[in-house]
């Protein structure tokens, strides 16, 4: 017997997986638009879509990374000026700025600083949101091979900074204080730039002492993203999360989806009000354009 009262509904499995990803994809958003309200609009995008299009995924191993895949894509759709234009914010009281300046600055990775865009990218879904490599490969719309290449890649200039950055802080030669600074653990919060990265490692290859340093510390290293420490995730504004809907009791013959037949695994690319096309099958992202902040 139904009352026609309203009663909770529990989310759909997308918007599930979208309330238990929210910090991860506010968190990648940020640090790819390097603006709190920018990538607070993104995220709300991605909720959204997750609410209009997440019934036709029929695999659940394919949430996330569509999910990742739509964050990405409403990130460079507003790079790239295709995005809707962010409703003029209210100026921030300098507690807030503040907060929002400590949260960006939390997304750096010094030990990243010898990676390309690309790499970083991958190496940023596979170890701050421990996506697997097949999810990389699918949100980045490349070959598992190729994914897999770019990580390896990517690991092994990792291993190389961490191992330069290691003995910076333990190391004795004089060269290094000229560098930054010899027995220092500073380096941790440092933005670490592409020229002291280079300086440092190549330091290490020329000088026998630090090489012979480097090759003591680094030994104990595991290789791999899987060797690689965890990066934090940032806790997304309220707003972000799902709110449960409340609707009058079904009746006893559920509807019909119109148009019935099978659903895809991945929703079919659609076209959106810029002529863009929307994640799908037929969607190819482009390298991402990043911005300076986040260190990457």
């Amino acid at each position: 017997m139904t009352t026609g009262q309203p009663h909770p509904v529990d989310p759909s499995p997308a918007l599930r997986a979208y309330g238990a990803c929210v910090d991860g994809l506010f968190t990648y958003c940020l640090s790819v638009l390097c603006d709190h309200d920018a990538a607070t609009a993104a995220a709300l995008e991605v909720r959204d879509l997750a609410r209009r299009h997440g019934d036709r995924l029929t695999d659940p191993a394919l949430l996330r990374a569509w999910l990742y895949a739509l964050a990405r894509h409403r990130c460079l759709a507003r790079l790239n000026g295709h995005g809707p234009a962010a409703p003029a914010a209210p100026a921030a009281a300098p507690g807030t700025a503040r907060e929002r300046r400590r949260e960006l600055a939390s997304l750096a990775w010094p030990e990243a600083a010898g990676t390309d865009p690309e790499q970083r990218e991958a190496l940023e879904l596979a170890v701050r949101h421990r996506l697997e490599p097949g999810e990389v490969a699918a949100v980045l719309g490349v070959t598992p091979e190729d994914a897999a290449a770019l990580l390896d890649a990517a690991c092994a200039e990792v291993g190389r900074t961490r191992t330069a950055l290691l003995v910076l802080g333990v190391g004795s030669c004089p060269e290094l204080a000229q560098l930054g600074g010899v027995g220092a653990e500073s380096w941790r919060g440092w933005v670490l730039g592409p020229a002291l990265r280079r300086e440092l490692v190549q330091h290490l290859a020329d000088c026998p002492t630090c090489r012979g340093t480097a090759e003591r510390v680094g030994g104990g290293l595991p290789p791999g993203p899987a060797g690689l420490p965890g990066l934090p995730l940032l806790t997304a504004p309220a707003r972000l999360r799902p709110a449960r809907r409340r609707r009058a009791a079904p009746r006893s013959c559920p509807a019909r989806r119109p148009g019935g037949g099978p659903r895809r695994a991945w929703p079919a690319a659609s076209r959106s009000s810029t002529g863009a096309a929307s994640p799908g099958t037929g969607w190819s992202p482009r390298p991402a354009v990043r911005r300076s902040g986040s260190g990457w």
